[in-house]
């Protein structure tokens, strides 16, 4: 200590204090004098010595009593106390260290002990004020950093999770092991009424898992807003985790698109385990294995972006979890695994089980020993649902977006459409040049059942009545995906135009293919009474349009819808 040292004698000898005091004063200490116990702690409060040399036995207060309140006061800073004590008994002694002394010497007094003594206190006395000067600078950087990832948490929450709200049908749980979560749980619905999901599980856990989830849920709230299918939503988050991810982190991902009005669903599965498409018993009808690496490893030239179409039954169900769920051990230490989950699944399916009793029966085997990794686990039921019909309504004053007259005309080889969707491009360029954002589903509907219809009935010549069985679902699709990609020449034409007529503006909505048409008179009936898995498009795209008028035998196609810019649109 670079200060002389301040040492209270607490002694009621006075001879004892002469001595006490002429040794302290030849080694340069100030004293200050208490000639009992209760005085010595009225000194201590009113004076701060730096340490205390303190008798045991005095009147009024005793050297034991005395020590306990001046360690009271003392707090957090350590202030010695040396007994001075005649006494050679063990009971005393330990009496001395229990009441909060520090160290004794024995009468009479040795100067050099005595010196030996107080160095070594100042000793353990500096060295306690630097790790309480280190434990409070700790403890500030601790809560700094506890609030900086509190807030941090917070706006991960707000950004990952900002396209929430209720879907009939699908229900989740979320069980992190850190603040941050290393799974990602996102859905959202695509302006057409189709559901999109995804569920992914970053390798990691913590911060460090969670520097790719801002940009993956920006990717995927912005496409799904605009209409990509998920297989450009996959491509695109893939590009972006191999640009800004080291190679030892990279991304397990499922991303589903459900098509509540058809009953099927698209999905990719790169590294994450099987997607279970479950009967109403629990039973697995159905898995999607992965077949792809995790996102954030291949470049993008290598990344394979083809689908699973799986057709889905009423009263089926879809499982979708981490791997951190079948990894969950009780207290014995086994795993649930695959097995022990589908088991669990088909159980409390028998039991007329639900989303909430699976939720229980996973509490249940964990017997509460702590998880060894993030868990995310997923039930979507579709029976019944019609998520475009279930849209929250979005009201929007459109009066300030004035009809302006404009034109674009897309020409799209059959080649380009393989790889090339045009759908969110057109939706784009509507929207920016039009305000018209209180029609995006509607107009979103108009375009993308128009479109599908011309590449797949006229350039590709499939039937849609293939697809009302099971096997015909399955084959109807990896028929388009196989005549998309053949040699065979084909094209389409796409013109939009936008025109205002006294305050109405008219979209104007005309598709040309180079197929040889078909039959939309007997391919299609009306709305209300289809029930199937075909028909439905150019029902509903009637029932939106102001008018709908096929020619070329079904190979040219124009729609026309109107709104009021005057209104407030409730989409």
């Amino acid at each position: 200590m670079s200060q002389t040292l301040r040492i209270l004698i607490v002694d009621d000898d006075r001879t004892n204090i002469v001595v006490l005091k002429a040794m302290l004063t030849r080694f340069n200490y100030q004293t200050i004098i208490a000639n009992n116990g209760m005085e010595a702690v009225q000194k201590f409060e009113s004076e701060s010595p730096d340490m205390v040399l303190m008798d045991v036995m005095m009147p009024v207060m005793n050297g034991y009593e005395a020590t306990r309140r001046i360690k009271k006061l003392a707090g957090e800073e350590f202030i010695p106390v040396i007994f001075l004590t005649a006494v050679t008994e063990d009971n005393a002694l330990a009496e001395c260290v229990r009441c909060g002394g520090d160290d004794f010497i024995t009468k009479p007094y040795n100067h050099i002990i005595l010196k030996s003594k107080i160095d070594a206190m100042v000793r353990i006395k500096d060295m306690n004020k630097t790790i309480v000067l280190q434990n409070k600078e700790l403890s500030y950087h601790h809560d700094r950093l506890r609030q900086e990832q509190e807030i941090a948490e917070k706006i991960f929450s707000n950004i990952v999770r900002s396209g929430y709200r209720h879907v009939p049908g699908l229900q989740y749980y979320m069980s992190p092991i850190a603040l941050f979560n290393g799974d990602l749980f996102l859905y959202a619905l695509r302006p057409n009424g189709y559901l999109n999901i995804l569920v992914g599980d970053f390798t990691g856990h913590g911060l460090s898992a969670a520097v790719g989830a801002v940009p993956v849920s920006d990717l995927f709230y912005a496409m799904t807003s605009n209409g990509f299918s998920i297989s450009d939503i996959v491509v695109a988050i893939n590009n972006k985790l191999f640009d800004i991810l080291p190679r030892y982190l990279f991304f397990a991902v499922v991303v589903m698109e459900i098509d509540s009005v058809e009953n099927n669903v698209t999905l990719w599965n790169g590294g994450m385990p099987d997607v279970l498409i479950c009967g109403s018993d629990g039973s697995v009808k159905k898995r999607a294995t992965s077949k792809y690496v995790p996102m954030g490893i291949l470049p993008p030239l290598k990344f394979d972006k083809s689908t699973e179409v799986i057709n889905m039954h009423p009263g089926d169900r879809i499982y979708v979890y981490s791997d951190g769920l079948t990894e969950l051990a009780n207290s014995h230490g086994v795993m649930l695994g695959q097995d022990g989950f589908e088991r669990m699944l088909q159980q409390v399916g028998n039991a007329g089980g639900n989303h909430q009793k699976i939720v229980a029966a996973i509490k249940d085997y964990s017997e509460g020993k702590p998880q060894a990794d993030d868990i995310t686990f997923a039930e979507i039921d579709i029976s019944g649902q019609r998520y475009a019909m279930n849209v929250e309504p979005v009201n929007i004053a459109v009066g300030k977006y004035l009809p302006m007259n404009w034109s674009l005309e897309l020409k799209l080889e059959k080649a380009l459409l393989a790889s090339f969707d045009p759908l969110p491009f057109l939706i784009k360029s509507i929207f920016d040049m039009q305000g018209l954002q209180a029609h995006k589903e509607k107009i979103h509907i108009i375009l993308s059942e128009l479109i599908s219809n011309a590449v797949e009935h006229g350039i590709l010549g499939l039937d849609s009545k293939v697809r009302e069985t099971p096997a015909g679902f399955s084959s109807y699709y990896e028929a388009r995906e196989r005549l998309l990609h053949n040699s065979n020449p084909g094209w389409l034409n796409i013109h939009v135009s936008h025109g205002n007529e006294s305050g109405i503006g008219n979209l104007v909505i005309r598709i040309e293919d180079s197929g040889a048409g078909f039959d939309y008179i007997n391919s299609t009936m009306d709305l209300a009474n289809n029930d199937g898995k075909s028909g439905r498009g150019i029902p509903l795209v009637r029932a939106i349009c102001d008018r709908l008028e096929y020619s070329n035998g079904g190979s040219m196609v124009e729609a026309v819808y109107s709104w009021d810019s005057h209104a407030t649109i409730t989409g």
